[in-house]
């Protein structure tokens, strides 16, 4: 009896330590990042851990989690909490739009301008009344093609609630003479299809615009002799493509011209922009065609090119002319 009785206490004695054991760990283990597209983390690689960020911006606020630690890495989650009267449309700062998603990595090199790097982390908050819901063919039309053909998509949102089907050159409106589009395209995760352009892409450009969770199937771009063209647009500056998908077939019949699975160009200058998990399922035919994109198409990190391509997604053909 007496042996049982010793036994059963050893085995609770395990039992508890093997539980202490396991809290420890759990506490001890950092969780994984969730991302969502309101929230951006900053994880600096430094031994200093200084993650305060001075964040400053309109029609919101951003909350600032506590900094965490784990393997000798600093983390700290930025969210992007709008205002009454207000919507959150994308991050950006000083060079690049940013994906909501992403992660920052800071090292060493970049801790002096920590604070700059940071604080230039900032939301976009558009005021509810520039934001539009886009429910079938007739208000894609009637809303977001008047809109660009009166170059005033800038500081709107445009929001589909439904997949649409039968997006053609007549309907969907696009093309050059209608000039580019500058505003926020959410796809909402619902897709575009039945597209058949003959032009560049769904939009001639796209200057300081973002297009997000959209899916583009069951179509052609036909380009017709242009130069460059692309599924989502033919040259693309200082905007956001996230998260979007392409199932198009795209043919660039001019001998000199190039063809891009999600866009033709990179027209940026002075500020860049970004293809972010972003993927091209379809067919690129041209003399010069590219998965991604016609031109720069070198994966680059944040910084440097003139667009930058994360967390590529490519499945698609590529057959030269």
């Amino acid at each position: 009896m007496k042996t049982k009785t010793l036994f059963i206490s050893v085995v609770s004695g395990v039992v508890v330590i093997c539980l202490i054991v396991a809290l420890v760990l759990v506490f001890n283990v950092r969780q994984p990042y969730v991302p969502s597209e309101s929230t951006i983390e900053i994880v600096d690689t430094t031994e200093w851990g200084n993650l305060e960020a001075n964040v400053t911006t309109s029609g919101g606020t951003v909350q600032q989690s506590d900094v965490e630690t784990a393997e000798g890495k600093y983390y700290r989650t930025l969210t992007a909490v709008p205002s009454e009267g207000y919507t959150f449309a994308y991050w950006k700062n000083s060079s690049i739009k940013l994906s909501g998603d992403l992660q920052l990595t800071l090292g060493a090199s970049s801790l002096t301008a920590l604070n700059t790097v940071v604080s230039a982390c900032t939301p976009v908050f558009v005021e509810d009344a520039n934001v539009f819901e886009i429910t079938d063919i007739s208000t894609f039309q009637s809303i977001l093609i008047n809109d660009i053909s009166q170059d005033s998509t800038s500081g709107k949102i445009y929001k589909l609630t439904t997949d649409l089907f039968g997006v053609s050159d007549k309907t969907s409106g696009i093309s050059e003479s209608l000039g580019v589009f500058r505003g926020v395209l959410d796809g909402n995760n619902h897709s575009l299809s039945g597209i058949d352009i003959n032009g560049v892409g769904l939009f001639t450009s796209l200057d300081d615009a973002v297009i997000k969770d959209l899916v583009l199937s069951n179509g052609n771009i036909n380009g017709d002799g242009s130069e460059y063209i692309g599924s989502f647009c033919g040259s693309i500056n200082n905007s956001l493509i996230s998260r979007c998908l392409s199932y198009l077939n795209i043919t660039n019949s001019n001998d000199n011209g190039f063809a891009g699975g999600i866009v033709g160009v990179c027209s940026s200058t002075t500020q860049k922009s970004l293809l972010f998990s972003c993927g091209f399922y379809g067919v690129v035919r041209a003399t010069n065609p590219q998965q991604m994109i016609a031109f720069n198409t070198k994966l680059a990190s944040l910084g440097t090119d003139s667009c930058s391509v994360f967390r590529p997604k490519n499945n698609g053909a590529i057959n030269t002319l």
